[in-house]
C-alpha cells in the first residue's frame, strides 16, 4: 500500500488550478509539503480552498503508486512546468517520462489516412529511441499508442483515475501498455471520474511531457487542438499534418499551419524536432520495391484507379495489373470508394 499525505491529496483536487513550485520549493520539498498546516500552506500562497482540503480530508492509503511533484521519479520535462500536476499516479515503467516524448494527437473519427500517418509518424518515433505519448482516445491515439508498442515505448494519459475502467474499448490497450513497455499515468485521485473538464486537464500534461507536439487530423473544435494550445504555451514546438483540402477532419491542421505550426512533411520533420536521430532502419522516406515514389506517396493518401494511372502514366490495364500484384502482396486493400490505400505503413 502507498500513502499520500493529506495536503497532496488535497493538491489532487486542486490539479491543475495552483501552481505548485513556489510552495515546494519553500516549504523544503515534497515532506515538507506534506507536514504543512493550513496557515503554512497558504502563507506559501496555496489556494484558501486547497489549505481548507488539507484540514478536512483523510490522507489516501492506495495500492496505486505515484511520484510528487519536486520528489525522485518525477518527469523533467514537467519540472517547473506552471501549473503542473502535485501528483502523478501510474502503473506501468515510471523510468520513461524521463526519456525524450512526442505528443501525436488527432481526432477520434478519423480517416484511414490519419491512421496511416498516425503509425507512420509512431514508428519512426519509437525506433529512434523516442516516447510517444498521446491520451489513449479512440482513433488516432489509439493507432499512435499502437504502433509505439510495437517498435519501442509509449506513455497514455488519462482524463481519469487509474481506477477508473474508462471506455470498454481501451482497457485492453490500457492494461497491454502498462503491462509492456509504457506507463499509463494520471494527475487525478485513482477513483476520479471522468467529465468535459477533465480531458481539457489531461491535455496540458500531454503537451507538457513532449518535446513536440503533432496533430496528425483535427477539426475545428478537436481536442487536440487544445493539446496544440497548452504546447505553445509551455514553449514547445507544435507540428501539423496537411490533410486533403474539404476533410472535417483536416480544417484545424490546416488552421494550425496557417497560424505557424510546423508543417509535417514526413518523418524527418518530427524526430528533427523533437532533437532525435533517425536509427538504421527507421522510415525515412516511403519506399516500395520496384514503385515509384510519386505512385507509393499517391497510395498513401488513398486514390482512385484513375488518379493512380495518371500519376503512374499508365493505361487503365496496366494499373489494375499493379494494384492486382499490390494487394496479393498484402500492401494494399481497397476501401469504400473505390479508392486505394497503402496498409503496410
Amino acid at each position: 500500500m502507498y500513502r499520500l499525505s493529506a495536503a497532496w491529496v488535497a493538491a489532487c483536487r486542486c490539479s491543475g488550478r495552483f501552481d505548485p513550485w513556489d510552495a515546494i520549493r519553500q516549504l523544503g520539498g515534497p515532506e515538507g509539503f506534506a507536514r504543512a498546516s493550513a496557515s503554512d500552506l497558504i502563507r506559501h500562497g496555496v489556494p484558501l480552498e486547497l489549505a481548507s482540503w488539507a484540514e478536512s480530508v483523510a490522507p489516501l492509503e492506495t495500492r496505486v503508486p505515484f511520484v510528487l511533484a519536486g520528489g525522485e521519479g518525477y518527469p523533467p520535462a514537467l519540472r517547473n512546468v506552471p501549473f503542473a500536476p502535485p501528483v502523478l499516479f501510474f502503473h506501468g515503467d515510471i523510468a520513461l517520462l524521463s526519456r525524450p516524448m512526442v505528443a501525436i494527437v488527432g481526432a477520434r473519427r478519423c480517416t484511414p489516412y490519419g491512421r496511416r500517418i498516425a503509425r507512420r509518424l509512431s514508428r519512426a518515433v519509437a525506433a529512434a529511441g523516442g516516447v510517444v505519448v498521446s491520451g489513449l482516445a479512440m482513433g488516432i491515439d489509439s493507432e499512435a499508442h499502437q504502433e509505439a508498442l510495437l517498435h519501442g515505448a509509449t506513455v497514455a494519459v488519462l482524463g481519469h483515475g487509474l481506477l477508473v475502467k474508462g471506455r470498454i474499448g481501451g482497457i485492453g490497450l490500457r492494461k497491454r501498455i502498462a503491462a509492456g513497455n509504457g506507463v499509463v499515468i494520471s494527475e487525478f485521485l485513482p477513483e476520479y471520474p471522468a467529465s468535459k473538464y477533465t480531458f481539457p486537464q489531461r491535455n496540458r500534461v500531454i503537451a507538457g511531457l513532449a518535446r513536440a507536439t503533432v496533430v496528425v487530423e483535427a477539426g475545428h473544435r478537436s481536442g487536440a487542438l487544445s493539446t496544440a494550445r497548452h504546447a505553445l504555451d509551455t514553449g514547445r514546438e507544435v507540428l501539423s499534418v496537411p490533410g486533403p483540402l474539404g476533410e472535417g477532419c483536416s480544417e484545424g491542421c490546416l488552421d494550425l499551419i496557417q497560424r505557424g505550426a510546423t508543417m509535417v512533411r514526413g518523418e524527418h520533420t518530427v524526430l528533427q524536432a523533437a532533437g532525435l536521430s533517425p536509427q538504421p532502419g527507421s522510415p525515412a522516406r516511403l519506399s516500395i520495391p520496384g514503385v515509384e515514389q510519386a505512385v507509393a506517396e499517391a497510395l498513401l493518401h488513398g486514390c482512385t484507379i484513375e488518379q493512380l494511372a495518371e500519376r503512374a502514366d499508365l493505361c487503365v490495364a496496366d494499373t489494375l495489373g499493379l494494384l492486382s500484384r499490390l494487394e496479393l502482396a498484402g500492401l494494399v486493400r481497397k476501401e469504400p470508394g473505390r479508392r486505394y490505400y497503402l496498409v503496410s505503413l
